[in-house]
């Protein structure tokens, strides 16, 4: 165990303006300090990189919000009067979700000198994938610990930081809503998409939207609300996250049971998808951080929901492979998950029948009925 009093004596520069700009010691100083005979007769100068405390802040130096980017700083000294190249991987763990332990994050490789102390910066995605453990996860809002920080030196055996300041740091809540994907690439093959499934999923919550407000309950009079897509609507930002690799048929069981099965094969999770919705945990502590989940298959027509599993699973009508009705279909389920019912007072908006309306007949705009957001909410905060 290093002497963590020492630690703070040898930056304290650095700790007392954590955040700001770096305050290093001078080298100056670093020769003063005690850290162990260099003379002669000893071996030679060797690489010993110690970190000694982290940061972790949002992308504009305030404290992170669920769907930021992190941004991770470490203050490393060099123990040794040796220098060269040092790898750091940080690993994270939730005190939220469970099997969300040790997370390797992306490494840091840079240069240490003899007796040097600095600061490295790593940016991290919402998104985190541990290739080792072929595991997907989300920075959901909670609180969370850098774990450790794997340190590799050539010619050294690897080792585990534990022991660093600032290791503890929270997520705090947001309009962000992670929504996990799962699709058979024959269902962006039949309507000739040839983007990616998340840049598909963006489109189709960013498409033109309208709330038409009735004059009187049931009438078909009344005025419209102008939106930028389901999201702006809704008030929440989406954040997808793709994976491929589905098979689901009508021969295998339910769709929505097939999707979350999928799920949690290819997210690593350690049960199938689905939720205790009766609690209200509707993301669940088994999700790896992720909020809802949609399945894209050709091989239902229309889709479906299940919302005592969290899933929903959009298909696509043989009669109709237009990208339009396609997304369209995608958005309908998803309002289900957020609460709304399987249609409303009139037929043609987009919870009962939205591809009659005539708003999308002639300008392909997604026309909800108010009826349907009212009680429409964000369940994942």
């Amino acid at each position: 165990m290093k002497s963590k009093s020492a630690a703070l004596l040898m930056v304290s520069g650095i700790l007392s303006c954590w955040g700001l700009p770096a305050c290093l010691s001078t080298p100056a100083e670093m020769d003063s300090r005690p850290l162990g005979d260099d003379g002669p007769g000893t071996p030679p100068p060797d690489l010993r990189p110690d970190v000694i405390a982290v940061s972790v802040l949002g992308p504009t130096g305030a404290l992170p919000v669920k769907g930021d980017m992190l941004e991770l700083t470490l203050a490393v000294q060099n123990l040794g009067a040796g220098s060269g190249t040092v790898t750091l991987r940080p690993l994270l763990t939730s005190a939220r979700f469970n099997d969300f332990v040790d997370v390797s994050l992306e490494p840091i490789t840079f240069t240490l000198g003899g007796r040097e102390t600095r600061e490295v910066s790593l940016s991290v995605e919402p998104i985190v994938i541990d290739a080792a453990k072929g595991k997907h996860f989300a920075l959901n809002r909670g609180d969370y610990d850098l774990s450790g920080v794997i340190v590799d030196v050539a010619g050294e055996p690897l080792s585990v930081d534990t022991d660093f300041l600032g290791a503890a740091f929270t997520i705090a809540p947001s309009d962000v809503v992670f929504s996990a994907v799962v699709y058979d690439a024959s269902y962006f093959e039949r309507i000739g998409y040839d983007g990616t499934p998340e840049t598909y999923m963006r489109e189709a919550f960013d498409r033109a939207t309208e709330v038409f407000t009735p004059e009187s309950p049931g009438s078909s009079e009344g005025t419209y609300t102008a939106f930028d897509g389901f999201d702006d609507m809704m008030g929440v930002r989406q954040i997808f996250h793709a994976v491929g690799g589905l098979a689901a048929s009508s021969a295998g069981g339910g769709f929505c049971e097939q999707v979350g099965a999928h799920a949690r094969a290819v997210f690593g999770l350690t049960r199938d998808w689905d939720i205790d919705e009766a609690n209200g945990n509707f993301t669940d502590p088994d999700h790896h951080g992720f909020d809802l989940l949609v399945g894209l298959t050709p091989e239902m027509g229309g889709g479906a929901t299940c919302g005592w599993l969290g899933v929903q699973v959009s298909g696509q009508f043989g009669s109709d492979r237009s990208l339009d009705r396609s997304q369209l279909v995608v958005v309908h389920e998803t309002g289900h998950l957020f609460g709304a019912p399987h249609c409303d007072p009139l037929q043609g908006y987009v919870m009962c029948g939205g591809e009659q309306h005539p708003h999308y007949v002639d300008d392909k705009i997604f026309v909800w009925h108010q009826v349907s957001l009212d009680v429409m909410q964000n369940r994942w905060r």
